[in-house]
Formats: structure tokens, sequence, C-alpha cells
């Protein structure tokens, strides 16, 4: 059985998450049919009130993510690996101290 509750963090599908509650055993699936209407809804709400904690720190995170894509300056975790055929040339190159992952001449981490 699945117990499943979807949220997008914008107007587009780009950003589509899911949060599920499923039986991995047969005991499991038994008693989770077990459960009458209002106790599915109960677990469904107890669900929606995670996703939406969840989509709040998602909404931070992704703030963050685009005021740093606005500079070179991203955490090591973010920063995207460069394709193979660019290696060396930097798309940011205007900047001298950028400190993205392509790793160009006038690309190095600043000091």
């Amino acid at each position: 059985m699945l117990i499943e509750r979807d949220r997008y963090l914008d107007d587009s599908a780009n950003w589509h998450i899911s949060l599920a509650l499923q039986s991995r055993s047969l005991k499991m699936h038994s008693l989770l049919t077990a459960l009458t209407i209002e106790e599915r809804r109960a677990v469904s709400d107890v669900l929606a009130r995670a996703l939406n904690d969840v989509i709040a720190i998602l909404h931070e995170k992704l703030a963050t993510t685009e005021s740093s894509s606005q500079s070179c300056r991203r955490s090591p975790s973010m920063r995207p690996d460069p394709p193979a055929s660019s290696i060396g040339r930097c798309p940011r190159r205007a900047r001298a101290k950028c400190s993205c992952a392509w790793r160009a001449p006038a690309c190095v981490a600043p000091t």
C-alpha cells in the first residue's frame, strides 16, 4: 500500500517532489490497508505537514542556490562538473578570481 503526497516548489513542473509512506512487507501492508478512512486521512495529514516542512527547507536552499549561481562563488558541493569538451574554458572568464569548477587559468579559487 502507498500513501503519497506531491508538491511543486513553484508554478513550473521543474521542481516536483513526493513524500510517500509505502508498505515494505506483507504484515505492514495488512496493517496499512486495515486503517479506517479517518485513520488514513490522519496519516495523510501528517505526511502533508511533513512535506510542508521539507518544502520550507527546500525553498530556503533554492533561494540560496539561485543567489549563489549569480556569482561564481559556489560551495564545492554545488559546483557543476564542466563538460569534458569545455575543460579549461570558463564561461565566466570575465571574473578574474572565479572559483567555479572550470579551473581555467583565469578561473582560480579566490585567496
